[in-house]
Parts: C-alpha cells; sequence; structure tokens
C-alpha cells in the first residue's frame, strides 16, 4: 500500500497509493516512505496498528513527497506518501496499479521573519505577487492597506523557498494558481550568472553575444513544473530563450538558440 497528501480546499489532504498487497505470512512488515508532513500521526497510527495486531509491523520514513513517489516508482518500498497525487506520467512508470486514497488533512501556511511585526496580514493575490517578484518590498502598498496599523520596515522582501521535491511545495503552488491568473500561467527560471569563472571538468563554449556556458543549473517554479525531479538535460545557456521563442513561435535570434534545447523536459 502507498500513502501520501493532496491539497482541498485550501488546506492539505494526505492520500494513499495502493501499489500491492503483501503476502500473507505469520510475521508480516510493511516498508514505507515519503511525506514529512503526516510522519507524527502516521507514527502514531502505526504503533497503535502493531498493538492490535502484532504480526505486523509498518516502517516509515518521512524523506519527502518526492522521495516517496520515487521509491514506489522504483518499488524499493511497499507504500508511499505524498503531498500532491501523482501525475498520470508518474502512474504509468509503475510496474502495478496505483490507487490515492486521503488520509489526513492539515494546513499549509506562509512564515515570516520582521522585527517589530508580530501579526501580519497577506491575502492570497499579494503573496502570489511576492513569489512573482511583483511586490519586492515590506511597505508596498499592497501589504500597508492589508495591515494600516503595523509599522512595516522600508526594506526588500527576502523570499524563500524548498528546493526538494516538495509535496508541502505543491500544496502552495497550487493554492497560489488558484487565486493568481498570473501565476498560474507562470514559469518562474532561477539561475545564476556564470562568467564568475566557476568552470567544472567541462569545458566552455566558444563565447558568442550570449556568453558562454552550458551546462548552467536552474531551478523552474511554476504549477507546470514537475514535481520530485531532476532534469539531467545538458541545456545552453539560451535554453530559456529557446523555450521562449518556442512557447510564442517566435523566429531564432541566432544559430546558437536555434539549437539550443528548451526546458520542456522539465515541465
Amino acid at each position: 500500500m502507498t500513502y501520501g497528501d493532496k491539497p482541498m480546499n485550501r488546506t492539505l489532504s494526505l492520500i494513499a497509493l495502493l501499489v500491492a498487497a503483501p503476502a500473507a505470512a505469520q510475521m508480516q512488515t510493511l516498508n514505507g516512505a515519503g511525506a514529512t508532513f503526516p510522519y507524527p500521526i502516521y507514527s502514531k497510527w502505526f504503533d497503535e496498528y502493531h498493538k492490535v495486531k502484532p504480526d505486523l509491523q509498518i516502517n516509515y520514513q518521512s524523506i519527502g513527497s518526492g522521495g516517496g513517489i520515487r521509491q514506489v516508482t522504483e518499488r524499493t518500498v511497499d507504500f508511499g506518501a505524498t503531498d500532491g497525487p501523482m501525475t498520470s506520467q508518474q502512474q504509468f512508470k509503475v510496474d502495478g496499479k496505483i490507487m490515492h486514497v486521503p488520509t489526513v488533512l492539515g494546513a499549509v501556511v506562509p512564515a515570516y521573519n520582521l522585527k517589530g511585526v508580530e501579526e501580519l496580514k497577506l491575502s492570497g493575490p499579494v503573496l502570489a505577487d511576492i513569489f512573482l517578484g511583483k511586490i519586492t518590498r515590506w511597505t508596498d502598498p499592497a501589504i500597508a492597506k492589508l495591515n494600516p496599523d503595523a509599522k512595516l520596515p522600508d526594506a526588500s522582501i527576502t523570499v524563500v523557498h524548498r528546493s526538494d521535491g516538495s509535496g508541502t511545495t505543491y500544496c502552495f503552488t497550487d493554492y497560489l494558481s488558484k487565486v493568481s491568473p498570473a501565476w498560474k500561467k507562470t514559469v518562474i527560471i532561477l539561475t545564476y550568472d556564470e562568467h564568475g569563472g566557476f568552470w567544472d571538468h567541462v569545458a566552455p563554449p566558444k563565447v558568442d553575444r550570449w556568453g558562454p556556458g552550458a551546462r548552467v543549473p536552474a531551478i523552474v517554479i511554476s504549477p507546470f513544473a514537475r514535481r520530485g525531479f531532476v532534469d539531467h538535460t545538458v541545456y545552453d545557456t539560451t535554453s530559456i530563450l529557446a523555450t521562449i521563442e518556442h512557447r510564442f513561435g517566435l523566429a531564432p535570434l541566432t544559430e546558437r538558440d536555434k539549437n539550443a534545447k528548451d526546458l520542456s523536459s522539465a515541465l
């Protein structure tokens, strides 16, 4: 069996993914892994169930939703847990039938660290604009309007988020896509300027107007991003440009972006 979770009405719901039932035996052991959020309640449930059914031992590792999906796909566990349901593409890779069964509900909320401000109100659209980079300072009129009595500092907002295959991130971004039409249609690509001289063992290509650089690491943030997935495709500096050109049917600017692979594999 496989357990996991899914957002429902802006809350977190855990879902179960049924892969296969263990064969009957005198002493049975079920091994599972996945989402960290439900671990406390799962641990309690498994302990209590063992008291009633001492011939069955259930072991669960809280390694994150992405890890749960990965281990279920590789069949290294009997069940897995995920905050977000497996996509049809992910289920197709599993040698067996997948069933999603809700188990628990919980809330996903943003946290802030703002000295002198004990209470802060943020609406869904404002949250989306913060993560889209449209709102960059705490004194932004949209935030000030929601917090007329708060002493907001005129400081930049530093946004942080998990970088692993997190089901909690799925729940949060799914919510943002529901409250913000812009977020629902947006793909954010975070990369870095590779002109700093930090090269690995692969020699950079010849420098042109776009600068040097293949093997440019990037993080893709979007409702369209594949969950629990690390894309090992070798991209070029102009791959982001190629993605835009292919999405909107634009003509390539040079031979380099014409031949570059776009980021569709990560979406």
